[in-house]
C-alpha cells in the first residue's frame, strides 16, 4: 500500500513532506481497517489543488473507538497519530459501510 500510494502521490506531483505524510496515514488507516474492520478493505486516494483526501472503506458496521493506549500497549496510536500529522481529526461515518476520511 505504501509504495502504491507513494507513486501515485508522486505521478499527482504531490510534494514529497505532504505524501510522507499521506503514506503514514495510509499505512496506519488500511491497517487499522485491516486489523479492526471486516471484510473487503477498500483505498481511495485523490488529490485536488491543494487538498489530497484518503479514504479507507471496511464493511465494519460499528462505528470506530479510539482507544487510549498504555505505556506498553502496542495498539492505540493510530488514528491519534495521522490526526496529529495533518492537522486535522480523522473522522468516521456509519452508513453501511465504516469509512475512515482524512482530509
Amino acid at each position: 500500500m505504501r509504495q502504491g500510494a507513494g507513486a501515485f502521490l508522486r505521478r499527482c506531483r504531490v510534494s514529497e513532506p505532504v505524501a510522507g505524510v499521506v503514506v503514514l496515514a495510509v499505512s496506519e488507516l488500511v491497517t487499522n481497517a485491516v486489523v479492526h474492520g471486516e471484510g473487503e478493505v477498500m483505498l481511495r486516494i485523490t488529490v485536488a489543488v491543494d487538498v489530497a483526501r484518503v479514504s479507507v472503506t471496511d464493511h465494519n458496521l460499528a462505528p470506530a473507538v479510539l482507544k487510549e493506549a498504555g505505556p506498553t500497549g502496542e495498539s492505540g496510536r493510530g488514528i491519534r497519530l495521522v490526526g496529529s500529522g495533518v492537522g486535522r481529526a480523522c473522522r468516521r461515518f456509519r452508513s453501511g459501510l465504516s469509512r475512515t476520511l482524512l482530509r
